[in-house]
Protein backbone atom coordinates (compact mmCIF):
# COMPACT_ATOMS: atom_id res chain seq x y z
CA UNK A 1 0.00 0.00 0.00
CA UNK A 2 1.40 3.61 -1.06
CA UNK A 3 -1.61 5.25 -0.23
CA UNK A 4 -5.12 5.59 1.50
CA UNK A 5 -8.03 7.13 2.27
CA UNK A 6 -10.20 6.98 5.06
CA UNK A 7 -12.77 8.28 7.60
CA UNK A 8 -13.52 7.50 10.87
CA UNK A 9 -16.68 8.20 13.23
CA UNK A 10 -17.54 6.84 16.31
CA UNK A 11 -18.41 3.24 16.67
CA UNK A 12 -21.86 4.46 17.90
CA UNK A 13 -22.60 6.44 14.96
CA UNK A 14 -22.09 3.63 11.44
CA UNK A 15 -25.68 3.58 11.44
CA UNK A 16 -25.84 7.08 10.45
CA UNK A 17 -22.65 7.03 9.00
CA UNK A 18 -24.34 5.16 6.16
CA UNK A 19 -27.01 7.30 5.47
CA UNK A 20 -24.84 10.30 5.56
CA UNK A 21 -22.09 8.71 3.16
CA UNK A 22 -24.87 7.02 1.43
CA UNK A 23 -24.89 9.93 -1.79
CA UNK A 24 -21.94 9.16 -3.16
CA UNK A 25 -21.60 7.28 -6.12
CA UNK A 26 -17.48 7.29 -6.01
CA UNK A 27 -17.62 4.98 -3.32
CA UNK A 28 -20.04 2.65 -1.31
CA UNK A 29 -20.66 3.57 2.05
CA UNK A 30 -18.47 0.81 3.05
CA UNK A 31 -18.22 0.49 7.04
CA UNK A 32 -16.06 -1.21 8.64
CA UNK A 33 -16.07 -2.25 12.64
CA UNK A 34 -14.18 -4.76 14.31
CA UNK A 35 -15.00 -5.68 17.54
CA UNK A 36 -14.11 -3.83 20.60
CA UNK A 37 -13.37 -0.95 18.55
CA UNK A 38 -14.26 2.63 19.34
CA UNK A 39 -14.53 3.90 16.32
CA UNK A 40 -15.87 2.71 12.80
CA UNK A 41 -13.31 2.96 9.55
CA UNK A 42 -15.52 4.84 6.74
CA UNK A 43 -14.92 4.48 2.95
CA UNK A 44 -11.07 2.96 3.57
CA UNK A 45 -9.64 3.26 0.19
CA UNK A 46 -6.33 1.71 -0.67
CA UNK A 47 -4.65 3.63 -3.35
CA UNK A 48 -6.36 6.86 -3.19
CA UNK A 49 -5.79 9.66 -4.70
CA UNK A 50 -5.29 13.20 -3.26
CA UNK A 51 -8.80 15.25 -2.51
CA UNK A 52 -9.45 18.60 -4.40
CA UNK A 53 -7.36 21.60 -4.44
CA UNK A 54 -10.01 22.94 -2.58
CA UNK A 55 -9.61 20.56 0.12
CA UNK A 56 -5.83 20.54 0.14
CA UNK A 57 -5.59 24.42 0.62
CA UNK A 58 -8.31 24.77 3.06
CA UNK A 59 -10.61 26.41 1.28
CA UNK A 60 -13.11 23.28 1.54
CA UNK A 61 -13.32 20.57 3.84
CA UNK A 62 -14.28 16.47 3.85
CA UNK A 63 -15.37 16.60 7.46
CA UNK A 64 -17.13 19.95 8.69
CA UNK A 65 -20.26 19.03 6.94
CA UNK A 66 -20.92 15.93 7.85
CA UNK A 67 -19.94 16.22 11.56
CA UNK A 68 -23.27 18.52 12.22
CA UNK A 69 -24.98 14.79 12.22
CA UNK A 70 -21.94 12.38 13.00
CA UNK A 71 -20.42 14.58 15.86
CA UNK A 72 -16.42 13.79 15.78
CA UNK A 73 -14.90 13.10 12.66
CA UNK A 74 -11.44 12.44 11.14
CA UNK A 75 -10.35 12.02 7.98
CA UNK A 76 -6.88 10.39 6.89
CA UNK A 77 -5.26 10.67 3.60
CA UNK A 78 -1.81 9.46 2.79
CA UNK A 79 0.56 8.85 0.05
CA UNK A 80 3.91 8.00 0.07
CA UNK A 81 5.33 8.51 -3.39
CA UNK A 82 5.43 11.96 -2.90
CA UNK A 83 5.12 12.31 0.69
CA UNK A 84 2.12 13.76 1.68
CA UNK A 85 -0.33 13.76 4.14
CA UNK A 86 -4.02 15.56 4.67
CA UNK A 87 -5.76 15.16 8.15
CA UNK A 88 -8.89 16.81 9.38
CA UNK A 89 -10.27 16.49 13.13
CA UNK A 90 -13.91 18.44 13.24
CA UNK A 91 -16.47 17.82 15.97
CA UNK A 92 -20.38 19.27 16.27
CA UNK A 93 -19.84 21.15 13.24
CA UNK A 94 -16.37 22.99 14.35
CA UNK A 95 -13.05 21.85 12.46
CA UNK A 96 -11.01 21.43 15.55
CA UNK A 97 -7.45 20.92 13.30
CA UNK A 98 -6.38 20.66 10.00
CA UNK A 99 -3.35 20.14 8.77
CA UNK A 100 -2.07 19.54 4.53
CA UNK A 101 1.60 18.42 3.75
CA UNK A 102 1.82 18.96 0.42
CA UNK A 103 3.67 19.59 -3.05
CA UNK A 104 4.13 23.51 -3.13
CA UNK A 105 3.23 25.64 -5.93
CA UNK A 106 5.06 24.40 -8.74
CA UNK A 107 8.62 22.64 -8.01
CA UNK A 108 9.14 19.75 -6.23
CA UNK A 109 9.26 20.48 -2.46
CA UNK A 110 6.69 19.31 0.42
CA UNK A 111 5.41 21.65 2.75
CA UNK A 112 2.38 22.84 4.75
CA UNK A 113 -0.43 23.86 2.12
CA UNK A 114 -2.92 24.09 5.35
CA UNK A 115 -2.63 24.92 9.33
CA UNK A 116 -6.13 25.55 10.93
CA UNK A 117 -7.49 24.89 14.09
CA UNK A 118 -5.26 24.18 17.45
CA UNK A 119 -2.14 21.49 17.81
CA UNK A 120 -3.44 18.29 18.98
CA UNK A 121 -1.27 16.31 21.49
CA UNK A 122 0.03 13.80 18.59
CA UNK A 123 1.77 16.49 16.98
CA UNK A 124 4.41 16.46 19.68
CA UNK A 125 5.69 13.19 17.36
CA UNK A 126 6.68 16.40 14.81
CA UNK A 127 8.90 18.28 16.94
CA UNK A 128 11.23 15.15 18.35
CA UNK A 129 14.73 16.57 19.58
CA UNK A 130 16.19 13.86 16.94
CA UNK A 131 14.04 15.63 14.35
CA UNK A 132 15.20 19.10 15.09
CA UNK A 133 18.75 18.54 14.49
CA UNK A 134 18.19 16.29 11.06
CA UNK A 135 16.03 19.69 9.82
CA UNK A 136 18.71 22.10 11.28
CA UNK A 137 21.65 19.57 8.71
CA UNK A 138 19.22 19.40 6.03
CA UNK A 139 18.37 23.33 5.92
CA UNK A 140 22.30 24.09 6.34
CA UNK A 141 23.19 22.06 2.93
CA UNK A 142 20.24 23.82 1.64
CA UNK A 143 21.50 27.34 2.23
CA UNK A 144 24.94 26.30 0.85
CA UNK A 145 23.94 24.44 -2.04
CA UNK A 146 22.49 27.77 -3.01
CA UNK A 147 25.43 29.72 -1.98
CA UNK A 148 23.76 31.46 0.68
CA UNK A 149 25.75 30.57 3.86
CA UNK A 150 25.65 33.76 5.53
CA UNK A 151 21.54 33.49 6.08
CA UNK A 152 21.81 29.87 7.82
CA UNK A 153 22.20 31.34 11.15
CA UNK A 154 18.63 33.73 10.74
CA UNK A 155 17.36 30.08 9.24
CA UNK A 156 18.11 28.10 12.15
CA UNK A 157 17.34 30.63 15.02
CA UNK A 158 13.69 30.30 12.76
CA UNK A 159 13.52 26.57 13.16
CA UNK A 160 14.48 26.30 16.40
CA UNK A 161 11.93 29.17 17.44
CA UNK A 162 9.66 26.99 15.39
CA UNK A 163 10.41 23.89 17.66
CA UNK A 164 10.12 25.64 21.02
CA UNK A 165 6.43 26.95 19.87
CA UNK A 166 5.36 23.63 17.95
CA UNK A 167 3.64 25.70 15.49
CA UNK A 168 2.90 24.73 11.93
CA UNK A 169 2.69 27.04 9.58
CA UNK A 170 1.23 27.33 5.96
CA UNK A 171 3.95 27.51 3.20
CA UNK A 172 6.32 26.38 5.69
CA UNK A 173 8.74 23.12 5.04
CA UNK A 174 9.60 22.94 9.63
CA UNK A 175 8.58 20.95 10.49
CA UNK A 176 8.78 18.24 7.86
CA UNK A 177 6.13 15.71 7.58
CA UNK A 178 5.35 12.20 5.41
CA UNK A 179 2.56 10.04 4.79
CA UNK A 180 4.13 7.82 7.98
CA UNK A 181 2.13 10.58 9.85
CA UNK A 182 -0.65 9.12 9.28
CA UNK A 183 0.31 6.32 11.43
CA UNK A 184 1.04 8.56 14.50
CA UNK A 185 -2.68 10.14 14.13
CA UNK A 186 -4.30 6.76 13.87
CA UNK A 187 -2.07 5.31 17.11
CA UNK A 188 -3.03 8.33 19.40
CA UNK A 189 -6.57 7.96 18.94
CA UNK A 190 -6.49 4.51 18.85
CA UNK A 191 -8.39 4.26 15.26
CA UNK A 192 -8.03 1.24 13.29
CA UNK A 193 -8.13 0.87 9.83
CA UNK A 194 -9.02 -1.95 7.92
Amino acid sequence: MISYSVFFVSADKKDAAAKVFAGSPRLPAKIDLAPDRDWAAVRYNPDATPPSDDVLWGRASLTLEKSKDLGEIFFLFSDWRPDSLVYEHAKDGVMLRKLVWFQLFDNDEAGWLCADGSPEPWETGLFLPHKLERTIEDERERNSSNGEDERFPAREAEIRKVWETHEIVPKSRVPSCDGSVALLVEQHFRLNRP
